[in-house]
């Protein structure tokens, strides 16, 4: 039974037992309760936080002083131009912040305009409310994570109830460098966490307009007949504010027939799709896979990786999952991974 399972009863009694004083037995008392309230586990100081999650205090005090030591780095190529930096942490520093998601961050609720990384919800359910709007303002927030830094997600630790010491070492737990890195499974919930004013905020906003409003990770939209260009710079005021800084190059506003597209999802008719050029994309590699082969086909287009065809199955998954009627995308998977089963990739 771990400290999140125990009851009040039986921690009254463990503080009966351990702590003498009556005024500090309630004090402790007034913090588990709050802590349970909110569903995370109590955590009082260094020690009982290196017996919750299984790690020798000397490591553990290790990673808390320099967390940004254990991590590798790596850049992978971005759906558009540029590379984007990832924060790969080592298995120790994995496990533990698997700990803090599992424990402490799942528990606490975000705004349910957030679709990113939230069961329940996707790219998908993000998109589906601008279908068919007359007017879509795409805003891509720039640098999304490392915007956050150690400071505010100590406030975020503190906000659900645990104390400065306590909350200092979880921060620090799940940052590199003092700021939030791309690369943890910690990063996404805290992003959420922490972006659910400004998502309560940008929601309001949009509702006094008569706009929908969600958003995906960096990714914000809002929709509807008709969009003030100045509504740009508004929210970039309130997220500057916060200190978040919009990409121009990737933030637009549309106000005619015409592509939509956001997050790789075409927005613009009656129900969500998959870009025409994305689709006509696909068949292409579709057909030269089946048709020359795997070495063939790939020597063919200059892609020689080794694991091409499986790519090319989790993007038919995503059209999938956007269109999940379309025959020729069910009938492509299947194709595919017959030919994957053969030794040398060919029909």
């Amino acid at each position: 039974m771990t400290e999140k399972n125990i009851s009040i009863e039986s921690w009254e009694n463990l503080l009966a037992e351990r702590v003498r004083n009556p005024g500090a037995r309630r004090a402790a008392l007034k913090y588990i309760e709050k802590l349970t309230a909110a569903g995370v586990p109590p955590i009082f100081d260094f020690e009982q936080l290196s017996e919750l999650v299984g790690v020798n205090r000397g490591i553990l005090a290790g990673l808390v002083e320099n967390a940004e030591a254990f991590y590798r780095s790596f850049t992978i190529p971005k759906r558009s131009d540029g590379f984007r930096e990832i924060s790969s942490p080592a298995p120790t520093l994995l496990m533990i912040q698997k700990w803090i998601k599992t424990n402490i961050l799942d528990e606490i609720p975000v705004h349910d305009a957030a679709h990113g990384f939230v069961r329940g919800r996707s790219v998908v359910t993000f998109a589906k409310a601008h279908v068919n709007k007359t007017a879509l303002l795409h805003i891509d927030v720039s640098d999304f994570f490392p915007s956050i830094s150690l400071k505010r997600v100590y406030v975020m630790f503190r906000d659900i109830g645990y104390a400065p010491n306590v909350s200092l070492f979880l921060a620090r737990l799940c940052c590199a460098g003092g700021r939030l890195p791309q690369g943890a499974p910690t990063s996404p919930s805290i992003s959420n966490i922490v972006f659910s004013r400004l998502d309560a905020r940008l929601s309001g906003l949009a509702r006094v307009a008569g706009l929908e409003y969600t958003r995906y990770a960096d990714n914000i939209a809002l929709s509807g007949s008709h969009i003030n260009i100045r509504l740009i710079e508004l929210i970039s005021n309130i997220l500057l504010d916060q200190s978040f800084k919009i990409n121009r190059k990737k933030t637009y506003l549309s106000t005619r027939n015409g592509k939509r597209i956001i997050a790789g999802i075409s927005v613009a008719g009656e129900r969500l799709s998959l870009p025409r050029e994305t689709k006509r994309n696909l068949r292409q590699q579709v057909h030269g896979l089946l048709k020359y082969g795997f070495f063939e086909h790939t020597a063919h287009i200059g892609d020689l990786d080794p694991i091409y065809a499986e790519r090319l199955v989790g993007r038919l998954l995503f059209w999938k999952h956007v269109e999940p009627h379309n025959q020729f995308v069910s009938s492509a998977i299947q194709s595919i991974r017959d030919v994957q089963t053969t030794l040398d990739y060919k029909p």
